[in-house]
């Protein structure tokens, strides 16, 4: 990739690198419904920054099992009408998801899944929209460093902003959550097996239900909702 532009083709990242393009112009890397991942990270150490991605049959982009990982101001669009995820970030380590967009996806705009104790995924102010779910966070372990999410905005998502399954001690804060009035499910669902979660200082609003927890011990404060209730911190 040497030009800004169009490259109709799926890539595979499987070396330390950082993909970061220079100019005034789009770079887009659009696999035209041809490949399941658009973009596919096989190696630690990757930087991924600033490019237009779409046309993952299933993925966008996708690590897994990976180490020192960012993907930054990018662009993840559903363009095959059968892509479930954006970005999916699953069984990895230190990873970065910042400054992205993702929109159209019938699964999540961005999903983290898997993460261990230490994993220290970390989810910054990013936009998803139009998707079933804005961010689902999955099958992920309570540590000092294990999955953060703040300063994200989920809008428009038709089942929920955030969604947490069989996930403990994740932090959500500083999020904005906003539905699609009467269509939205939920803003920021917990389910049964979620526990011991801290969401502080998140905006829910124009959902069904604006906040569902279905978990335990899960400590709730400063939220701004209308609809829906949630207990205090323990």
């Amino acid at each position: 990739m040497r030009r800004a532009g169009t490259y109709p083709e799926a890539i595979v990242i499987d070396r330390a690198l950082r993909v970061i393009p220079g100019g005034c112009c789009t770079w887009v890397i659009d696999a035209r419904c041809t490949a399941s991942t658009a973009v596919n990270i096989l190696a630690d150490d990757v930087t991924f920054s600033g490019l237009e991605v779409q046309g993952g049959t299933f993925y966008e982009v996708d690590l897994e099992h990976r180490d020192r990982v960012k993907v930054l101001r990018s662009i993840m669009t559903e363009t095959c009408g059968t892509a479930e995820y954006g970005i999916q970030a699953y069984a990895s380590t230190n990873v970065t998801l910042l400054l992205n967009e993702t929109s159209g996806f019938s699964d999540a705009g961005i999903y983290i899944g898997g993460i261990v104790q230490s994993g220290n995924v970390r989810v910054w102010k990013n936009e998803t929209s139009n998707s079933a779910r804005g961010y689902i966070v999955e099958d992920s372990l309570p540590g000092p460093r294990g999955v953060f999410l703040s300063g994200n905005l989920a809008l428009q998502n038709t089942q929920s902003g955030i969604f947490l399954h069989n996930s403990d001690g994740a932090r959500l804060l500083h999020n904005s959550v906003t539905g699609l009035p009467g269509t939205t499910a939920t803003g920021i669902e917990l389910d049964a097996t979620s526990d011991g979660n801290v969401i502080a200082g998140n905006s829910i609003e124009e959902n069904v239900t604006d906040v569902l927890d279905n978990g335990s011990g899960n400590c709730w404060r400063n939220n701004h909702f209308t609809t829906g209730s949630v207990p205090p911190c323990p």
